[in-house]
């Protein structure tokens, strides 16, 4: 449920001032499949603000507060929830937008700039400190009047401050990387109230506006949360869920979010006839459990092919991304179901059998 109201002309004839209240009740639904009931959470936020627009920089201050409050639905092992505790975010945010671009609905030619700097914690309060920082740029080259070459770079930084960057991996110089699974109850605290900060303030990668050839948060660092996926608890029980153990099973990870991302997508579009236009494109990007760490050889990479048809309120957009199996994580098979893929990196759904994604939108990627 959300509300927005707007103020024109607050101060001056060019501010514009806003409230927008929301509240949600929403399973966290982070496994694709998931083989019990999940958790939920209890979600009221609201943001404050003032915008306005100097010639081509569109600017948007804001104050931003919610609260995150588990619950367990019917089916859920309320045990599981036992300790965590709720989560309040607390933080301004300052959006930028330099646009160049010759058209915001179909841009042919031109360039935009983007910003999104925000800052938890101290004299705001509430449970996360951190910086976190997502600059973008996105180009658009005419190839023709009909042929658009357009692209999209990002990057995200998130620096935790208050001390809940627990490490979601850990480093095995005979195996690789593995999920960090802590070993005593202390730890077990402190591991899952940081994941769980983590995943609302991370960074995630996947779905149509970004990769498209993976599900939304699918790229992401993968690890064993108990209180994300139920099922995983009784599972450790047979050790198959635990990465400490001999049998570990892949499947047992989900995505939790990272502290570093990066994104590049290209795509050509073409205008066909009347409201029809088709696109050619290819993704890539990572989210990386470190602070600071770009990984260039988590690609991620996926081609793919769509069709738009033009509405009044904008293309609506289909697009098909195939996951080239290769150029995943360099120097890993990326075989999971033999166990040699890199096991941070959990498994992707495929659509029948193949390594697809579909993804459906209104308006362009980017």
């Amino acid at each position: 449920m959300r509300l927005q109201l707007r103020q024109p002309g607050l101060f001056e004839a060019r501010t514009t001032g806003f409230f927008r209240p929301e509240f949600n009740i929403y399973p966290l639904l982070v496994a694709p499949n998931p083989v019990s009931t999940p958790p939920g959470y209890i979600e009221p936020k609201a943001g404050v603000g003032l915008e306005r627009s100097f010639w081509k920089l569109y600017t948007n201050l804001s104050y931003n507060f919610q609260i995150e409050d588990p619950f367990a639905y019917p089916g859920t092992a309320s045990s599981i929830l036992q300790g965590l505790p709720v989560i309040v975010l607390s933080y301004p945010q300052l959006i930028t937008n330099l646009d160049f671009r010759d058209d915001p609905i179909h841009p042919h030619a031109g360039f935009y700039l983007g910003n999104n700097l925000q800052f938890a914690g101290g004299i705001f309060g509430g449970s996360a400190e951190d910086l976190r920082e997502q600059p973008e740029i996105r180009t658009y080259v005419p190839l023709g009047r009909r042929i658009t070459f357009a692209t999209r770079a990002s990057v995200g930084f998130l620096f935790p401050l208050g001390g809940y960057n627990e490490p979601q991996l850990k480093m095995d110089s005979a195996t690789g990387p593995v999920p960090y699974q802590a070993t005593t109850p202390a730890a077990k605290a402190i591991q899952e109230r940081n994941i769980e900060i983590v995943y609302f303030r991370g960074f995630y990668s996947g779905g149509p506006d970004t990769n498209r050839g993976f599900p939304l948060r699918g790229i992401a660092p993968f690890g064993v949360v108990p209180f994300l996926n139920p099922a995983t608890a009784g599972a450790q029980v047979l050790n198959n869920c635990n990465p400490n153990m001999m049998g570990y099973n892949p499947n047992c990870t989900i995505p939790i979010a990272g502290l570093t991302l990066w994104e590049l997508s290209n795509e050509f579009r073409f205008q066909i006839a009347g409201p029809f236009s088709a696109s050619v494109f290819c993704d890539m990007g990572d989210a990386s459990p470190t602070e600071g760490q770009i990984r260039l050889d988590h690609l991620h990479m996926s081609v793919g092919a769509g069709a738009r048809y033009d509405t009044p309120v904008g293309p609506i957009r289909l697009d098909i991304g195939y996951r080239i199996e290769p150029l995943q994580v360099l120097g890993f098979p990326n075989d999971v179901a033999a166990n040699k893929a890199d096991p941070s990196e959990g498994r992707q759904p495929n659509f029948l059998i193949f390594p697809l994604a579909i993804a459906i939108g209104i308006g362009e990627a980017f």
